[in-house]
């Protein structure tokens, strides 16, 4: 059975990477999309290191 969590976590990482259109974000708004980032890259690297070491 394959996880979705990789792909669950990129998407996360690449959307919270893009600048909302028709401005600059306020520094709140930076810093969560930083966090959300981190966490998905995270997530991604952890279900990546599973699958490695199952094989």
């Amino acid at each position: 059975m394959t996880s979705t969590a990789p792909l669950i976590a990129l998407l996360t990482a690449v959307v919270a990477l893009l600048p909302f259109p028709g401005g600059s974000m306020h520094a709140t708004a930076e810093l969560i999309g930083a966090a959300a980032a981190l966490v998905g890259l995270g997530i991604l690297t952890l279900a990546s290191v599973r699958s490695i070491s199952r094989r």
